[in-house]
């Protein structure tokens, strides 16, 4: 009994793993295959053309705020409250604290990674220019400052502002 048990955690601990992992692999995969697509843009729009400042929060930052620090909280949390309810020498208990912290990293993680593929998804589709387009993009049309321009040129650059310029 307690193989087949075993059996069943290890197939849904491989699922939950392979699951997760696709959900985020997707977010690469929409980043890469849409990279930079042309929009139209319109000359005479000041609201893309404030200057490029670089990023205030680096990515490990974001990910420790967005990923660690939620799931080492409830598990922080999880723990103290067990030992608060006097549960350290029960071990079905910290079996079922265990679970219930599984659960809630890998439901945690499959909603990170449907957002951020949506958020992607959307963003690639939906979106439009940052405002810092003019300053790093320095397109090669709209020398007047009238019309819209639908084909350009980019003529910057700064390759990590060029790849996040929607």
């Amino acid at each position: 009994m307690v193989h087949a048990e075993t059996k069943r955690l290890i197939v849904r601990v491989v699922s939950d793993t392979v699951i997760v992992s696709l959900l985020h692999l997707c977010y690469f995969i929409i980043s890469a295959a849409a990279g930079f697509s042309r929009l139209r843009i319109f000359c005479d729009d000041d609201s893309l053309r404030y200057p490029y400042k670089s990023d205030t929060v680096t990515i490990v930052g974001c990910a420790f705020y967005a990923y660690l620090l939620p799931v080492l909280t409830v598990i922080v949390l999880e723990v103290l409250l067990a030992v608060y309810n006097r549960y350290t020498l029960h071990h079905r208990v910290w079996k079922m604290m265990a679970f219930l912290m599984y659960n809630f990293v890998i439901t945690f993680l499959m909603a990170a990674g449907v957002c951020l593929m949506l958020t992607n998804l959307i963003k690639y589709t939906l979106g439009r220019p940052r405002p810092h387009f003019w300053d790093v993009c320095q397109p090669d049309v709209c020398p007047t400052r009238t019309g819209v321009a639908a084909s350009y040129t980019c003529r910057g650059t700064n390759k990590d502002a060029l790849d996040d310029l929607l």
